[in-house]
């Protein structure tokens, strides 16, 4: 006989401590990701503007509505939708919260939106001016400003209220996992500019959103798919993930959204599809922030847009901060280090644009020094902060 030893473990046993010791692990990986997730959330909720933000958002966007006000010349296409952003997100605040602001701050705004309506003018005249368009790329633009520049209502009814929805349902990842996912800085930026390589190109995307002018308005609140082309709804299913391709992704929907009252697909397909976009680009933009936001004009946009659809995690404080240290003493905004750091020649400053265009062919102006693109979605960001601290605290 083979005499039993009193240490063996019975076999069962062994896998049952196996067994164990794996729950135990995943247990302790679950509660860690829970932990650093609601950690993030945290350390995101504690950065966003506070109530002593206001007077300084304000006083930005000051500077910029007077450097436009006092060179008008360069209100095209795109200065001029970032200008409307600040109509929408003003405007809106004012009339839901207006009766609760403070005399001196609600008279700020209001000036502000005065000079909006003066600026505006001028565009129309101009649009007017040169109705008759030389290329096709002159006649989609026209057609892409009728969709914001005629509107009184429809962009503020369809406006959405700040919440921390999207947060919650954020991924978040580490420098290292962004950098995996996106590459190094010089090989991303690289891929930014390569505009030949994205789904939809610039022709496409323009070419969509100018059909949509053609799209009827729908009167009543509730939803309708938009006629529009299959190749149209083919890229916003399908399209390329960062950079401006994600932008035009996203502000084609917001498009036939807010200006239409239509949505790209059924209205469920569209909330969850905007919602995965915004995910995506605050990844994208935290990338940016490890970047000492190299492309501000980018990271600008892609806040301005999500904002529009109430997302509060984009208006992080330390980001506005940084963003706007590309912020020249004139008012604009320059889109590059380079241009931040350029000196603006007086004569320069002085010389009045001699003529004007419905889209800047070249949009550093002063020399580099300022990007009329960039100047647009930073006062368009700046409102949305503001109009979240009025919302919050008011």
């Amino acid at each position: 006989m083979i005499s039993k030893t009193t240490n063996q473990v019975p076999c069962f046993c062994i896998i049952v401590m196996i067994t164990y010791t794996n729950i135990v692990s995943i247990v302790i990986k679950d509660v860690s990701a829970k932990f650093v997730k609601n950690y993030k959330e945290m350390e995101i909720l504690n950065d966003l503007p506070l109530r002593s933000s206001l007077d300084g958002y304000i006083t930005k966007l000051e500077k910029i509505m007077d450097f436009v006000q006092n060179h008008k010349r360069y209100m095209d296409m795109n200065l001029g939708f970032g200008l409307f952003l600040v109509n929408v997100n003003l405007r809106t605040i004012l009339r839901l919260r207006g009766i609760r602001i403070p005399r001196i701050k609600k008279a700020r705004l209001n000036r502000i939106l005065q000079q909006y309506d003066e600026i505006l003018q001028y565009f129309q005249d101009m649009l007017n001016k040169h109705s008759r368009h030389t290329t096709e790329a002159e006649s989609s633009a026209h057609f892409i400003t009728e969709l914001f520049s005629k509107d009184k209502l429809n962009w503020g009814i369809h406006l959405q209220k700040y919440k921390t929805n999207l947060l919650k349902k954020t991924k978040f990842y580490s420098r290292k996992e962004l950098t995996e996912r996106y590459s190094i800085w010089s090989q991303y930026v690289e891929k930014v500019y390569d505009f030949d390589n994205y789904y939809p190109s610039p022709q496409l995307s323009d070419d969509c959103i100018s059909a949509l002018s053609q799209v009827p308005i729908n009167p009543t609140m509730r939803w309708r798919r938009c006629d529009v082309s299959t190749s149209c709804v083919e890229y916003v299913r399908n399209g390329t993930d960062y950079g401006y391709a994600i932008t035009h992704r996203l502000l084609y929907m917001i498009m036939a959204r807010f200006s239409r009252g239509c949505t790209i697909m059924s209205s469920v397909e569209d909330k969850a599809q905007i919602e995965t976009f915004c995910g995506k680009i605050y990844n994208e933009i935290e990338y940016h922030s490890f970047h000492n936001f190299g492309i501000p004009d980018l990271s600008l946009e892609m806040i301005a847009l999500c904002t529009l659809e109430g997302h509060v995690q984009f208006l992080r404080r330390s980001w506005l901060d940084e963003l706007f240290e590309f912020q020249r003493a004139l008012g604009c905004v320059a889109s590059s280090k380079e241009g931040k750091e350029k000196n603006v020649i007086p004569n320069l400053y002085k010389i009045e644009k001699p003529n004007w265009q419905i889209v800047e062919e070249d949009q550093d102006i002063l020399g580099g020094s300022c990007n009329t693109h960039t100047t647009g979605v930073a006062a368009a960001v700046l409102s949305a902060a503001i109009r979240y601290i009025i919302e919050k605290f008011s």
